[in-house]
């Protein structure tokens, strides 16, 4: 993306011109997604929305920024404190900049990621789109690298945060059980944290938290069930606690969440990404409570993964399984050749960036109507099914 300064100065320019001129109502959306989306801004059509034109399988014009922070907060009124790290990819024009460095002590498989970069201007004066991908077990925010960085090429915000006991460097063995509720005031709080953030900040009043894609890989999958609104089967769950099993939390703060739920109304589409569902704390068709556009994505190289138990009780949604791809293909990237990063990733991106588009900012495009139809094949590894 080198030299693209002028391009992506010259797009934020053609938006400001062209708002002014109106838009067309978008239309044609599918019956399982249009009251998803039909609260998208009305000036969002690929004619007039120069990032809408951009091709989602290619990195869009931006070079990308990241900074972390550290983010200490109150869980549930029980006086306990968690202090997590929240990760955060953005759109810059900056051409050379620090290579970043992920959770303290790996770097970024991409040097031209940089860290604490300027931050270029929105492509829609009314702010960025927000993604925000939760991390799997034994993960880390920056542990989809691949994905994070083409959303944030393409002008989004990108927010990921480190779950403190469930990460690579910091897990407890066994994993503690306030994690399956912590993890889910994680990715709120976050979201929390991009909505107020001080008038000191870049970013403040920027991000458009109101309208929210989230993606969970693996055990994050837990995250996107919950958050999208996926109830958690509170007799399943006392029925456990009173047989002893010993990885969910049963105290009266959990189960006091558990009956609440955690759905929140900012998020309005989600990808699983080589997920499941955890039957210690769900029912095995929680699927059908599913009511948000839904992309489901699997590899044939990850059987301990698979989407068809979850795919068959859904209600709509896409599923994408990827020939060749192992549980990392959705992740930091490599598994076994011939499905290395370079091939497996641009799969996973292509799918996430459509749905995300199509959800978030009401893109109607052939672009990816195209991708999301089937019409067009991202790659002869995916198989593509709808409903």
């Amino acid at each position: 993306m080198a030299g693209q300064s002028g391009r992506a100065a010259a797009v934020a320019l053609a938006w400001v011109v062209c708002a002014a001129c109106g838009s067309a109502k978008a239309s044609g959306t599918d019956a399982e997604t249009a009251d998803a989306i039909a609260d998208a801004p009305s000036d969002t059509t690929a004619t007039v929305r120069a990032d809408l034109t951009w091709p989602p399988d290619k990195a869009g014009p931006f070079q990308v920024g990241y900074r972390n922070v550290a983010l200490t907060y109150v869980p549930a009124p029980d006086g306990v404190t968690r202090t997590i790290q929240i990760n955060v990819w953005y759109p810059t024009q900056d051409q050379t900049g620090t290579p970043a460095v992920y959770f303290a002590a790996l770097p970024t498989p991409h040097p031209d990621v940089f860290q604490d970069a300027s931050l270029a201007p929105p492509v829609d004066p009314s702010g960025y789109p927000v993604h925000e991908f939760t991390h799997g077990h034994l993960g880390f925010g920056g542990s989809a690298p691949y994905m994070v960085r083409h959303f944030a090429s393409h002008g989004w915000v990108v927010i990921a945060p480190d779950h403190t006991g469930n990460t690579l460097i910091n897990n407890a063995d066994p994993r503690p059980p306030a994690i399956y509720w912590w993890r889910e005031t994680d990715d709120v709080a976050c979201l929390d944290w991009l909505e107020h953030l001080p008038p000191s900040d870049p970013l403040h009043g920027k991000a458009r938290t109101n309208r929210v894609f989230l993606s969970g890989h693996s055990f994050g999958s837990t995250d996107v069930w919950a958050l999208s609104g996926v109830p958690y089967d509170f007799e399943l769950i006392q029925a456990n606690c009173a047989a002893g099993k010993q990885d969910i939390d049963c105290a009266q703060v959990a189960m006091d969440k558990y009956q609440a739920g955690f759905t929140d109304k900012r998020i309005v589409g989600a990808a699983q990404l080589a997920g499941g569902v955890d039957s210690g704390v769900f029912a095995p068709d929680a699927p059908t409570a599913e009511t948000l556009p839904l992309l489901m994505m699997t590899g044939t190289a990850d059987p301990d993964h698979p989407s068809a138990p979850l795919w068959d009780p859904l209600p709509h949604g896409w599923w994408v399984e990827i020939t060749g791809a192992c549980h990392q293909t959705f992740g930091l990237g490599d598994c076994d050749p011939p499905m290395t990063a370079d091939v497996g990733t641009p799969i996973v991106w292509t799918y996430t960036l459509a749905l995300a588009r199509k959800v978030v900012l009401g893109d109607t495009g052939a672009q990816v109507a195209a991708i999301l139809d089937g019409t067009t094949q991202v790659s002869p590894l995916a198989a593509l099914q709808k409903k």
